[in-house]
């Protein structure tokens, strides 16, 4: 098993990371309206520390960013900004899996952060409620399998990974999804899949929910992987949100970083109006 294992994570950049961005989290101007930026990045966990991936990150114009494949050594990377800038940061390392981690970083405070086992035995998600000026957001930020089998097969695996998300995004749903129906909610992160199949058909099938990049760049993708001459593309990464709690206003993939992902950045605007609070 362990070197059926170690087989598998050969394959797991094709499968993974990469980006661009804007401003910096802390420092970027509170709004009147009930507006806010999420981003979800898969940061590859192959090249921790890596500047120009850094400098994407760091340059997100973001108050919200769900990261996918962190570990130790982009903790460690990542440290000196978030102190810096006064964020609020939670990462999960996996024991099991190299490409296995994961991190949520906010500049507003976190609650109610935990974890969740994959049903198909992969990678854990993540979540935490955002404590927002607008009030709460309940984000989950996945990693589903990716589209090989365990004993490292590419094309049958390409085939069961809809059926494997599907049993993903559904016990996820069971076990960490909210239950106050005032809580907006966002999943998003390296789904694995195009929007139509398993998982993203799934939240939208059963739970009414819209993917953003679908909606704003259609031709858009968010892995690359080099194979020769050849370059493949695929859009994996997605954010899909309760778009009776929200709205999305624009969404935007970053061509930035030296990721095999590449940043995907939604600018939301809440449905209700939200009491003015001073800036913190």
């Amino acid at each position: 098993m362990r070197r059926s294992l170690e087989r598998v994570a050969l394959f797991l950049p094709l499968f993974c990371a990469a980006c661009p961005p804007a401003a910096t989290l802390a420092q970027r101007p509170l709004q009147r309206e009930p507006r806010f930026v999420l981003a979800t990045y898969n940061v590859n966990f192959a090249i921790a520390g890596d500047e120009p991936t850094m400098r994407a990150l760091r340059g997100l114009a973001a108050d919200v960013v769900l990261l996918q494949e962190t570990n130790e050594a982009w903790e460690s990377a990542l440290g000196p900004w978030i102190e810096r800038e006064g964020l609020h940061a939670r990462f999960w390392h996996s024991r099991d899996w190299p490409a296995g981690g994961a991190a949520i970083v906010s500049r507003w405070p976190l609650r109610s952060v935990r974890t969740a086992p994959s049903a198909v035995q992969w990678f854990d998600a993540q979540r935490a409620i955002v404590e927002g000026p607008c009030g709460a957001i309940e984000v989950i930020n996945v990693h589903l399998q990716p589209p090989v089998t365990r004993d490292g097969a590419l094309v049958r695996g390409w085939f069961e990974a809809p059926t494997q998300h599907e049993r993903e995004i559904n016990a996820l749903w069971s076990a960490i999804v909210r239950r106050e129906d005032a809580i907006a909610t966002i999943v998003a992160g390296d789904f694995n899949e195009p929007e139509d199949r398993g998982a993203v058909a799934w939240l939208a099938r059963e739970r009414r929910m819209t993917s953003a990049v679908a909606g704003f760049a259609p031709r858009a993708t968010t892995w690359r992987w080099s194979v020769g001459p050849f370059t493949l593309e695929q859009r994996l990464d997605h954010v899909v949100y309760d778009p009776t709690q929200l709205r999305a206003l624009d969404a935007r993939v970053l061509r930035a970083g030296r990721s095999d992902h590449l940043p995907v950045r939604v600018e939301f605007a809440h449905r209700r109006r939200c009491a003015s609070r001073a800036a913190p």
